[in-house]
């Protein structure tokens, strides 16, 4: 998704860069699309890269954006943050909490939102940059080890409630002779 997106509305600019880090099953598709697009010059994938060897790849970078959908409280995200990079986040939600719009960073569910977030970024002087890295930063240090861990029960625990919620009504539904 953000291959597409990011070639819709940038394929030919290259002040606009895009690295993908991480390897996995979709590999050789995602090569297959950035040729498609047209955008293999400015689109990179950049493997696996160990953990101990992260921090230098988000000092380099602008931003931090993810589509993802299956990463509940992303570590890589939260490091991105810990590192000051605003995030541009495809709208989850299981991971909105981690994002406040304007302080740490944005939601969007568009290529055109995606699209325009990025543009916004790119005409930030560098003051203001350095400054929203700060930000960034200093939201990130309000939350510890325990208020995540307090975060990922919360998950569990409305998920709990939930599947009890259901098995009640099942077992309501049962006791009445309706399947």
């Amino acid at each position: 998704m953000l291959v597409e997106f990011f070639a819709a509305h940038f394929r030919g600019d290259d002040a606009y860069k895009l690295f993908i880090i991480g390897d996995g099953p979709e590999k050789e598709n995602l090569e297959r699309q950035i040729v498609r697009l047209g955008v293999g010059a400015q689109v990179r994938l950049l493997g696996r890269i160990e953990h101990q060897f992260l921090p230098p790849y988000y000092h380099a970078c602008d931003l931090f954006t993810t589509a993802s959908l299956s990463e509940m409280n992303s570590i890589s995200m939260l490091e991105a943050m810990a590192s000051g990079l605003y995030v541009i986040q495809r709208l989850d939600i299981y991971n909105k909490n981690q994002i406040t719009p304007g302080e740490n960073g944005n939601v969007f569910n568009t290529a055109e939102e995606l699209a325009a977030l990025l543009r916004e970024e790119a005409a930030l002087t560098p003051e203001q940059r350095a400054l929203r890295r700060q930000k960034v930063t200093a939201f990130t240090q309000r939350y510890g080890e325990k208020e995540f861990i307090r975060a990922v029960l919360n998950v569990y625990e409305r998920a709990m409630a939930e599947y009890k919620a259901k098995m009640k009504i099942k077992a309501k539904a049962k006791s009445k002779g309706v399947r």
